[in-house]
């Protein structure tokens, strides 16, 4: 059994981060992810929304609000 904590991390062409994701073996053999979270920006590179979903261990959902900034 792994129970390596992961996490993966996305990036846009101008370097500003898209998404992240960790979890146990969240990246290992494309395994789901415990959390997961987004990002988008303006036309001017300002961060304009943060959604976030997670999952607890016995699989029941973890309420995360979606931030709008």
């Amino acid at each position: 059994m792994n129970n390596a904590k992961n996490r993966e991390y996305e990036f846009d062409a101008l370097g500003r981060l898209t998404k992240a994701k960790g979890g146990i073996a969240a990246g290992a053999g494309g395994g789901s992810a415990d959390w997961n979270q987004t990002y988008t920006y303006d036309r001017y590179g300002n961060r304009t929304n943060i959604t976030a979903t997670g999952t607890a261990a016995d699989s029941s959902p973890i309420p995360i609000d979606d931030s709008t900034l």
